[in-house]
């Protein structure tokens, strides 16, 4: 029984430590994105007389998240994805752009009582709407999509009142999303562009329980 306490006892201050190297590096992603933000932003002030209208897009995103499960956290973690886009309109309209996402965020989540780890993917349709024809081009945008979350709740034994074993419960959902968007599509140097953005999706016009998540990220596209 000792012998059981103590592995327990390591096993859990493993994952702490796993979960707190995550943190740091959620931290480090946001400070380098900040600094290589604000280079971006001044080698595009060079060009901001010139105007930036292209007509297509293809672009990888990675950065950090969180996922809920009504107001409880499910967990956070790292997101990759990618996605395609067009401004295909002249004139009044040639600021209006849509666009395909997907992407998968991995979460997980640790205290001394609960532990949960699993997976988000998401595809999503958007429009948006840019403020600019500069190389720096300001949007907002909003959409449609579908969200599978799969995932592992576990509380551990003894913490469920007349049992000593661990409570393991499964959550394998899909649902339907909504999702709204702002950020900045920067200009580097021709034909490529950095793309910050904050995005919330939110499932509450589904039926039953609802799921939501905000995702901060960083995108390299190529525009034509």
């Amino acid at each position: 029984m000792g012998f059981s306490c103590w592995h327990t006892g390591c096993h859990a201050s493993v994952r702490r430590t796993h979960m707190n190297r995550q943190t740091y590096r959620a931290f480090r992603f946001l400070v380098v994105s900040v600094v290589l933000l604000a280079a971006v932003a001044v080698a595009a002030y060079a060009q901001e007389a010139k105007k930036w209208n292209y007509k297509g897009e293809v672009q990888v995103q990675t950065g950090w998240g969180r996922f809920y499960h009504g107001d409880g956290l499910v967990g956070s973690g790292a997101e990759w994805g990618a996605g395609v886009g067009v401004k295909p309109f002249s004139g009044r309209l040639r600021r209006l752009g849509f666009e395909f996402q997907a992407n998968r965020l991995g979460v997980s989540y640790l205290n001394n009582v609960v532990s949960q780890d699993g997976a988000v993917t998401a595809a999503v349709g958007n429009v948006l709407y840019h403020f600019s024809d500069s190389p720096v081009q300001p949007y907002v945008g909003g959409g449609l999509g579908a969200l599978r979350a799969k995932y592992t709740h576990i509380i551990k034994g003894g913490a469920v009142f007349g049992s000593n074993e661990d409570y393991v419960e499964s959550v394998n959902a899909d649902k339907m999303l909504l999702s709204i968007c702002a950020g900045v599509k920067a200009r580097v140097f021709r034909g490529f562009a950095v793309r910050p953005e904050f995005r919330v999706y939110d499932t509450t016009m589904g039926s039953g329980y609802n799921f939501s998540s905000v995702r901060l990220s960083v995108g390299f596209g190529y525009y034509w």
